[in-house]
Parts: structure tokens; C-alpha cells; sequence
């Protein structure tokens, strides 16, 4: 598909595809940022669950080795207490569990009899004999070096106060287990009843364990976010419950990941979020610009017509195709320039007839134009314009003309009985009449050129005919009834042009002739003798000029009365008219 962007020149066309972009562009960016904060939210819960089962099922294991430590300590109390001179213990056994194993005496001395028993902490032997036979007591202690160190005391011999008592180092490795089995990405630290940490996997560990010091309260499970090296983590801590079994109130497991590890599935969004918001741009861009141009163009190409039709020209057709709202107007519009070309046309025709008339043309040059322009007003095959002759009222005088092939005019002339007029009369509004019955003789000249239907107009001038409009189709006639009245139109100017013409005639008459005796008067004798001298001189040439007088004429008007004086003159003009040559006056 081609898409053109010379329509973008226009504001409107702008002001669209901007629209449609903003459309598209703000539920995108508000939905983006929406789902973004709804996702941020969700990974961030998930995030914390995970923790929190990572946190709850560390210390479970770290529960079970506490166990699996203290009932191996009360199996070596047991044997110690039954005859501890004897008692052998398998080496490689206990340093799978125990980094050191030694026996406290009464006065705190401590004999170890499995590894090395350094910086051990100072344990109540009535607080590990009130545990009973069953009890244990767990307690930590700094080392020089590296994580705090765990013990674990139980009494050999509950019975005896006096009795020594048990204490082992328990091995880190064991007691912590293996950190490479946590999830990715995942630290582990534990915590004492006192604050201390006793192990932590990474260092991040350390600043959540700062943090987590730092929050008021005594929860015993929760979750917290803290900033390591430029980074956020997230945290969830739980407490694992000693009480009961170790005497000491409980350790605090926390579990900590990156932030932006947690958040991954973020950043894999933004990545194609950006993309895919800019696809969805450009494809809601190709959108509304073949839209608009769809829309834009059908309407540039009407602003261009009403630009021709401004500039008078009718002719050129605004072709938008499709069936919608365009398309119709764009057909209405095409028929209403079409109609309005026809219409100007028309009235150009018209204004030139009028000018004709108005200029005192004669009336063969009116009727002349009239048929030779019908065709710019009627799609009629030939014309014929039939006019009463002056001199002669029972003639008629006939112009035809063929606007098929362009014919020529031609002028014939043919009797017009009182019958024709007055069938003529008796249909002011015209008849259609086929060639059959063209009976009339001023019928015949269109008739001859094959009409097959005659359409024929009166003209009437003071409740009389003075001529006919006649109009000759080839075909089946299509005319409306806004070409018919044109078609009147012009026949009325026709006899408005008779009119003016018989009221020159009159006029000139009256002005140049005598009303009693229909003699030339003193100014048309004036002119002619001026005329006359001026062409003899030309031509030295000469003329006769004969003065008559009636004598005695006075006498006969007042004896017999003006009356009959002015028969007198007019048997005088007959005499005179009969002894004077056609050229003479």
C-alpha cells in the first residue's frame, strides 16, 4: 500500500495523526506503568515467599541437626556416666558432628578427650542439671577469627549436683549445612537470642542482620529491604524456637536476595515493553495515516472542485471512489456542478441574447444566435425558430439548424395559416408531436432532419403567435423541465427581439412619416435631400427637386371642414404616390 504524505502539508491532517498517536501512546504508557507497578508488586510478594520458605525451611534443617547433635551428645553422657574410664568413641564419628568434645568438672576446669576446647563459655551447671536428663544447653562464643563458635552442654549425671558435665563444639560445617543447596542467588544468616551473628553465606547477610537489629518490635517472623553497596535487597526473617529444647530463647534465620534478581522478570519486560510500544506507535501511525488519507483525500479533492467551480470551470468531474459518505458526496457534488456549469451556460447564452437584443441588432441576427447557441442550453438534435414576417404576416420566415454535425443555418420561408396559430394558441405551454403528425409547414424543415419527436414552443407577443420554437430529437427526448423553461426562455427573448424590433419600426415610422397621408415628413426630407446633395456632389451628378402646392386649400377647409381637407390630402399622397418611381420620394 502507498501512502502518501503530501497530505500531512495540511493542519488537519497533522492535528488527526497527532490525535490518534496521543490516543494510542497514553492508555499504552498508563497501562505500561500500571502493569509495570502491578507486576513490581507481585514479584515483590513472590519474591518475599520464596524468602520466607527458603528462611522456614533452613531452619527447619537446621532444627533437625540441632537434634541429630543433641542426642548424640546425651549417647557420650550416657556411656561416661555408666564407666567413663572405658569409654571409647569412634574419631571419625564425631568429627562429622563435633569440632572438640570435653567434660566440665564442678570447679569449671575442662579436660577434653575429643579435639581442642578453647574460649568456652561460661555455663551454669545448675541451669543444665534444672534441664534434666532430657535438657541441653545451647551457647555461643566469640572466636578469634571468623563466625562465633556453638556449644552445646547437657549434665552427664542429673542425679549428682556435684556431677561434671558435657560440652561439645559443634562443627560449623555440619551445623550450617550446605550453603551451594540454597536457591540461586540466595543468602542465609543466622542470628543468636543476642544479636550476634553466628554465620552468614555472603556479606550482604551482615547489613540485613544490622537492619534487622534496628526494627522495633519482637516479631518473630517478617520481612524487610536494606541497601548493600549501592544495592537494594530484600530479606525475610524467621525465628527458630529453642526454648523449650536448648534453654535459650532462639536463633533469628534470615534469608536475603538482590533486589534486582527478584525483579529479572522487570527488566525483560522493559526491554520489550519499549519496542513494543514503539511497534504499536508505528503501526497506529500507518493506521490513522492511511485513514486520514482516505479521509483527507476525497476532501481535497472537493476543496479542488469548489476551487474549479469558484473559477467557473464545470466541466472537470471530482472522482473519489467507494460507496460512503464521500463517495455520495462527491456524486451530489458532481451533480450539482454539473447543473450549475449547465445552469451558467445557460445564463451566458442569455446574458449574450440580451446584449444582442439590448445592442438593436436586427431581429435575423437575434434569431440566428438564438438557434445557433440552443445547444449550450437544450441537448436538442436540431433547432428551428419560425417568425412571422412583418411585411407579410401570413409568411413565415424559418431558421434551422442541424447541431448534430454542426450544421450550418438555413433560412426558408413558408405560408402560416390562421389554423396553425391557433393551434399554436391553444397550447401556450408547448406540444410534443411526433413526425407523423408535422403536418404544419413550418414543421417540415425539422421533420426532414429524422427527428423521431418534435417538441414545439409558441411565441407569443400581445395575445399573438409571432413565432415558433421548434425542437427535434433523434431519440426518446430526455428533457427536464429546467431545459424546457430555457427553452421558453429563449423563445420569449425571441419575441421580446420582435417586439423591439416592430417598436423601432413604429418608431422610426412615426418620427420619418406623416400619420394622415403615410408621406415622408420634413425631417426625413431633410435627411434624404442632405444625402442626396452630398452624393451629387461625389459623383457630379444631379437631381431634380420638384416644389407642388394645393391652391386654394384653405377655402376647402373652411367651407367644407378639416375633414374633409384631410381627404383631400390623402387622395392627393395616392395620386403623387402613383406618378413617382420605386427609388423616388
Amino acid at each position: 500500500m502507498k501512502i502518501e504524505g503530501t497530505f500531512l502539508r495540511s493542519k488537519v491532517a497533522r492535528r488527526i495523526v497527532a490525535f490518534f498517536i496521543l490516543s494510542a501512546l497514553i492508555p499504552i504508557a498508563l497501562t505500561g506503568i500500571l502493569s509495570l507497578g502491578q507486576v513490581q508488586n507481585l514479584l515483590a510478594d513472590q519474591g518475599h515467599a520464596r524468602l520466607a520458605q527458603t528462611s522456614e525451611g533452613y531452619a527447619a534443617s537446621l532444627y533437625d541437626r540441632l537434634l541429630a547433635v543433641e542426642q548424640r551428645t546425651h549417647e557420650i553422657a550416657a556411656r561416661l556416666r555408666i564407666d567413663s574410664a572405658s569409654a571409647d568413641f569412634d574419631p571419625l564419628r564425631l568429627r562429622r558432628q563435633f569440632t572438640a568434645i570435653g567434660v566440665v568438672d564442678s570447679s569449671g576446669r575442662v579436660s577434653p578427650f575429643f579435639g581442642e576446647l578453647t574460649a568456652v563459655p561460661i555455663m551454669a551447671a545448675e541451669q543444665i542439671r534444672q534441664r534434666q536428663a532430657s535438657g541441653s544447653v545451647l551457647a555461643s562464643a566469640p572466636a578469634a577469627r571468623g563466625e562465633p563458635r556453638v556449644f552445646l552442654a547437657v549434665a552427664i549425671d542429673p542425679a549428682h549436683p556435684k556431677a561434671p558435665n558435657l560440652i561439645a563444639e559443634i562443627d560449623p560445617g555440619y551445623l550450617w549445612g550446605d550453603v551451594t543447596a540454597l536457591p540461586a542467588m540466595t543468602g542465609l544468616c543466622v542470628v543468636d537470642e543476642q544479636g550476634r551473628t553466628l554465620f552468614c553465606s555472603n556479606e550482604a547477610g551482615t547489613a540485613a542482620v544490622m537492619t534487622l537489629a534496628s526494627r522495633a518490635g519482637n516479631s518473630s517472623s517478617g520481612r524487610l529491604s536494606f541497601e548493600y553497596a549501592g544495592e537494594t535487597h530484600l530479606a525475610d526473617y524467621r525465628e527458630l524456637f529453642l526454648k523449650s529444647q536448648f534453654g535459650i530463647r532462639g536463633w533469628t534465620v534470615v534469608a536475603t536476595k538482590l533486589e534486582t534478581d527478584v525483579f529479572a522478570p522487570i527488566a525483560a519486560f522493559k526491554a520489550i515493553f519499549v519496542p513494543v510500544t514503539g511497534l504499536a506507535l508505528l503501526v497506529v501511525a500507518l493506521l490513522s495515516v492511511t485513514q486520514v488519507r482516505r479521509t483527507l483525500g476525497p476532501l481535497e479533492k472537493l476543496i479542488d472542485g469548489t476551487r474549479r467551480a469558484g473559477n467557473q470551470d464545470f466541466s472537470t468531474r471530482v472522482d473519489v471512489p467507494g460507496d460512503d459518505e464521500f463517495g455520495e458526496l462527491a456524486t451530489s457534488f458532481n451533480s450539482m456542478a454539473s447543473r450549475l456549469g449547465s445552469q451558467f451556460k445557460a445564463l451566458l447564452t442569455l446574458s449574450y441574447i440580451d446584449h444582442a437584443i439590448l445592442s438593436r441588432l436586427d431581429l435575423d441576427r437575434v434569431i440566428e444566435t438564438v438557434v445557433m447557441r440552443m445547444r449550450d442550453i437544450v441537448p436538442a438534435d436540431c433547432v428551428s425558430i419560425a417568425v412571422v414576417d412583418r411585411n407579410a404576416p401570413a409568411m413565415v420566415r424559418i431558421y434551422t439548424c442541424d447541431q448534430r454535425n454542426g450544421g450550418e443555418l438555413q433560412l426558408e420561408r413558408c405560408a402560416c395559416p390562421s389554423e396553425d396559430t391557433a393551434m399554436l394558441l391553444a397550447h401556450p405551454d408547448g406540444l410534443w408531436l411526433e413526425p407523423a403528425q408535422a403536418a404544419q409547414a413550418y414543421l417540415v424543415p425539422v421533420a426532414k432532419l429524422g427527428a423521431a419527436s418534435l417538441l414545439v414552443l409558441p411565441i407569443i407577443w400581445q395575445d399573438a403567435i409571432v413565432g415558433t420554437v421548434v425542437l427535434g430529437f433523434s431519440g426518446v427526448p430526455v428533457l427536464t423541465d429546467e431545459e424546457r423553461g430555457r427553452a421558453r426562455n429563449l423563445g420569449d427573448r425571441v419575441g421580446v427581439a420582435f417586439a423591439t424590433a416592430a417598436k423601432d419600426e413604429q418608431l422610426y415610422h412615426q418620427a420619418n412619416y406623416d400619420a394622415l397621408t403615410a408621406l415622408p415628413n420634413r425631417h426625413y426630407f431633410k435627411d434624404q435631400l442632405a444625402r442626396l446633395l452630398a452624393q451629387a456632389q461625389r459623383q457630379s451628378r444631379q437631381f431634380a427637386l420638384l416644389f407642388i402646392d394645393l391652391d386654394n386649400f384653405k377655402g376647402i377647409n373652411d367651407s367644407l371642414g378639416h375633414a374633409a381637407g384631410d381627404e383631400v390630402l390623402q387622395q392627393t399622397a395616392e395620386r403623387l404616390k402613383q406618378c413617382v418611381r420605386e427609388t423616388d420620394t
